[in-house]
């Protein structure tokens, strides 16, 4: 039954957890996640774990406010190998897993068809691992050295970084091993100044706003 070999029940796990602080100047919060998915495909999952931490914060009666907004996530997949689907459906059911050697039945020619091997196919990609980091948030200091004159400035990053690696070990058909690698790596950041003034007189109104970025 090569729809046997091939699926499985898979099982989720998903943790959470929430901590906070506060006072009458500011607040902390951190929020943490961690997920376990195995996948439907045999040797197939997805781990994830989430983090993110806010604050918000005042100084000197209000005139010094600092604050941020930071997640870290990293996560790892193991992918189910291409077309690993059709061959569930596809292979003969009279076709045996392994050979009367012991190794995986990748006959060409046979009667029974030559279709790839699904449970070599899944075995393979098993230690195939691909890798995920991506960090993503902001800072900010505010400060109001005279009433209605407000001066800020913010940070802001996205870095990601991924890592993939496929070893292919050679096979009946294939008689070389096979190491794939690549890496991406992004940052892109923006800093943000700004100075606004805000006054109102009765009915009347005075707003002005500077900013580079």
């Amino acid at each position: 039954d090569w729809r046997k070999e091939t699926y499985k029940t898979s099982l989720m796990q998903n943790y959470n957890i929430n901590l906070s602080k506060g006072t009458e100047n500011g607040s902390t919060t951190l929020t943490m996640n961690y997920m376990d998915h195995e996948g439907l495909v045999k040797n197939t999952n997805f781990k994830r774990v989430n983090t993110r931490l806010n604050s918000d914060y005042k100084f000197l009666n209000n005139h010094l406010r600092i604050g941020e907004n930071v997640a870290v996530n990293y996560w790892t997949r193991v992918l189910s190998p291409g077309g690993v689907d059709e061959l569930a459906i596809k292979q003969h059911p009279a076709k045996s897993v392994y050979d009367v050697d012991g190794n995986y039945n990748d006959a060409i020619g046979d009667v029974l068809g030559d279709a790839p091997n699904a449970v070599r196919l899944l075995n393979n990609e098993k230690n195939n691992k691909h890798e995920y980091w991506r960090v993503f948030g902001n800072a900010f200091v505010e400060i109001e050295p005279i009433k209605n004159l407000v001066i800020k400035s913010n940070f802001g990053v996205n870095y990601y970084n991924e890592n993939n690696k496929v070893f292919e070990p050679k096979w009946a058909r294939d008689n070389v091993n096979k190491l794939t690698q690549t890496s991406v790596r992004k940052t892109d950041w923006v800093w943000t100044n700004t100075i606004a003034y805000n006054k109102d007189f009765g009915k009347h109104s005075v707003s002005a706003l500077f900013g580079t970025e």
